[in-house]
């Protein structure tokens, strides 16, 4: 794997967790970010690397080019140009990062209609559903819950 890949980015609060066995070839990692409303962030570059991925967002608005994105949980599709995160308020945040090109797998759509960021409702995508029950969990317990419903959908393809 690239290292453009492996680069993790350099924030406090930001922790990783690799994924089940069973889900090695199609995600790359579990994340999360978290950081009370006095916490300053830097500007995050996000670049075009062919992987997607799933953001569920339990506390304030993410800015993604200076526009809100209030969903509260965001499909993150392949990036066609750099994007630039900014993180303000408070932040918890957890995140399914895929493999590249892997993310079609679990989202029934091919990944070109899946570029840039669209809310989970977007068509038939369905992770909204997850976010109230994943906001009340420990991290392994939300990882644990992703992966089962991962599991399932690899299953039904």
């Amino acid at each position: 794997m690239s290292v453009l890949h492996e680069r993790l980015p350099q924030i406090n609060g930001f922790l990783t967790r690799p994924p089940a066995p069973a889900l090695a070839a199609y995600v790359q990692r579990f994340w999360w970010l978290e950081g009370d409303a006095a916490t300053v962030y830097d500007e995050q570059m996000l670049h075009p690397d062919g992987a997607c991925g799933v953001i569920f967002n339990f506390a304030d608005p993410l800015a993604f080019d200076g526009h809100l994105h209030k969903p509260r949980a965001l499909i993150a599709g392949p990036q066609l140009a750099s994007s630039r995160l900014q993180l303000a308020g408070q932040v918890r945040l957890m995140g399914v990062r895929f493999r590249p090109g892997m993310g079609a797998a679990f989202f029934g759509i091919s990944l070109d209609e899946l570029a840039g960021f669209h809310s989970s409702d977007w068509q038939r995508l369905g992770f909204a559903g997850m976010v109230d029950q994943l906001a009340e969990l420990s991290r392994e317990a939300q990882q644990l819950l992703v992966e089962q419903e991962l599991m399932r959908r690899l299953q039904a393809t």
